[in-house]
């Protein structure tokens, strides 16, 4: 008689939300996609091959055909022989199942537990009823994901599982690992993907105390489990004999992915600066910077107010301004799954009607809100952007343009990080704001300079490039005395 599996909090979360939360409507499972991304040694492979083996022979379903792949069957191999092991292990279990080389088969109900290769070949033609794919990280593009996944249509209850450690960026698997967490974040609503996190999404913090304790903690569930410190400090010991060790360490052991080009480190503190909304009326008077974003003209344009501490709050808050072209809304709806209708019937975005935005909507609300706040000076990006500032300027506000580079930009992107992180800015919940914070990408240049990348960003993130430049607007003010303009504004 083997022994039972005993199950980590992790685990149990896992397996009560997965197969205990059902639709009202038919009684159904409520997830289909099941994303988890843990580190190594928590122990992912056993939990599987027991999900695999009642998705095989206790799922009520005739004929079911369960499917474990990985970038290499040797990989897939891992969890099928996990769950041959289980089998042979328990006298009732061999009583219900045979094993094969390469698969398994319940006898009542006529069902495979079968390990799957890595390549698309003869991949189209089944209708699975659960797949498992490990190690996400590993597939070099998204056709054997595509093609597995929706092969499991024709299934009452189907659950396609992806589980992975950290891998590169710029990768598929990166890719999927950004949507599954804006589902995980709030950002983006799906009733159908169930999504677990474990490690540090902040890259900048783990290289940093990549070698404590608390951090080892706080990255791997199955600490003092499945895996112990004496297993870590192994590690540090082989990351001092060889520090080029230290990539792979943080991938597979803190679940960071790594490469140049980095989500942005700041968005798990981001939910944390939801301080309640954003009432107008309270910045009246209020000293205030402005940051503003041009977009080619059918895009979305940003103007970002900060207002610094004061004897009345405690936070650096931003007051967002967003416009968008009416015909743009309906484009991005359908293609793009964003929620720009929502946002405007809201009043978070503006619609101008037509296939423009004019410099004129956006300086009619500069001019409102100079009347309203005390604007000390609003700096933007200098791309389409040389007649507004002049016309912010003939209207009595002070404003200017400032170049883009790191070198300008680096300094006031740092300092809000560090308000985002302890919790000192406030965005009043912002729908918009997080969906763009969600979609940056930060590209690491040296002697620890990096900035936020359009280019290699998701989506659109003018919010958050208008609200660097208020930052470096603020600065500019405090460091008027000591640098000259053009030194700051890049001139």
């Amino acid at each position: 008689m083997g022994e039972y599996i005993q199950l980590t909090p992790y685990h149990r979360e896992l397996i009560e939300q997965v197969f205990g939360n059902k639709r009202v409507d038919n009684n159904k499972r409520r997830y289909r996609f099941v994303y988890q991304e843990i580190p190594k040694k928590n122990g992912k492979s056993i939990i599987l091959a027991a999900i695999g083996l009642y998705m095989t022979g206790y799922d009520g379903e005739k004929g079911a055909r369960v499917g474990v792949v990985a970038a290499d069957k040797d990989q897939a191999k891992i969890i099928h022989e996990t769950a041959k092991k289980m089998i042979e292990a328990d006298d009732k279990l061999s009583e219900q199942f045979d094993i094969y080389t390469d698969y398994i088969h319940h006898r009542r109900t006529h069902s495979t537990f079968k390990v799957l290769s890595g390549s698309v070949r003869g991949k189209h033609g089944p209708d699975w009823s659960c797949i498992i794919f490990d190690e996400m990280h590993e597939q070099k593009n998204s056709e054997l994901w595509d093609t597995l996944s929706k092969g499991v249509a024709a299934r009452s209850q189907p659950l396609v599982f992806a589980l992975t450690t950290a891998g590169y960026r710029g990768t598929f698997a990166e890719e999927l690992s950004r949507a599954a967490y804006k589902v995980h974040m709030g950002v983006e609503k799906s009733e159908f993907w169930f999504t677990q996190f474990f490690g540090i999404r902040d890259e900048h913090r783990a290289l940093k105390e990549y070698d404590k304790v608390k951090l080892w903690k706080e990255a791997n569930p199955g600490y003092g489990i499945t895996v112990d410190k004496d297993y870590f400090r192994f590690q540090m010991e082989e990351i001092k004999k060889m520090p080029s060790k230290i990539s792979g360490f943080l991938r597979l052991h803190l679940n960071v992915w790594t490469g140049n080009e980095v989500s942005w480190s700041v968005l798990p503190y981001w939910n944390g600066c939801d301080h309640g909304v954003i009432n107008e009326s309270d910045l009246y008077g209020r000293v205030c910077y402005g940051g503003l974003d041009k977009a080619k003209s059918e895009d979305t344009n940003s103007l970002v107010w900060v207002f610094p501490p004061d004897e009345s709050n405690d936070y650096y808050v931003a007051l967002v301004r967003c416009w968008i072209p009416s015909e743009t809304v309906q484009r991005r709806v359908e293609q793009e799954n964003v929620n720009f209708r929502e946002w405007v019937r809201s009043g978070i975005v503006s619609s101008v009607v037509g296939n423009v935005v004019g410099d004129s909507e956006i300086l009619e609300v500069i001019i409102s809100d100079s009347e309203k706040f005390d604007c000390k000076l609003l700096l933007s990006d200098p791309y389409n952007a040389t007649q507004i500032v002049k016309d912010i300027q003939l209207a009595g506000i002070e404003a200017d343009l400032i170049s883009q580079t790191s070198r300008h930009t680096c300094g006031p992107l740092k300092k809000w990080e560090g308000f985002i992180r302890d919790g000192t800015f406030s965005h009043g919940g912002n729908a918009l704001y997080m969906w763009q914070a969600s979609n940056a990408m930060t590209v690491e240049l040296e002697h620890d300079n990096y900035y936020l990348s359009k280019r290699k960003s998701v989506e659109r993130i003018d919010c958050l490039s208008a609200t660097v430049n208020a930052f470096a607007a603020l600065d500019y003010e405090k460091q008027e005395e000591t640098y000259s303009a053009a030194d700051i504004l890049g001139k």
